[in-house]
């Protein structure tokens, strides 16, 4: 993944099949572009994965994204 700050203005893409439906439906719901606010883990269907904090810049969603199932460039 890229190096990325607070407050980056970002472009995600799904990563082809690694993605879950729900990473699917948040990035078409709420994407393409988001800011960047954190990165850490998270609990996803029972396992600690490597997340992405994102808020959209298109909804008020705000959200954490499995780092595996996605692809971030900068907007």
């Amino acid at each position: 993944m890229i190096s990325l700050k607070f407050g980056d203005a970002v472009s995600v893409r799904i990563h082809g099949g690694k993605a879950s439906k729900r990473t699917r439906n948040r990035v078409k719901e709420n994407g393409p572009k988001f800011m960047f606010e954190a990165h850490g883990q998270m609990k996803f269907d029972g396992s600690v994965e490597p997340a992405v904090l994102f808020k959209s810049l298109s909804t008020k969603w705000v959200g954490w994204l499995p780092a595996e199932e996605i692809i971030v460039s900068r907007a």
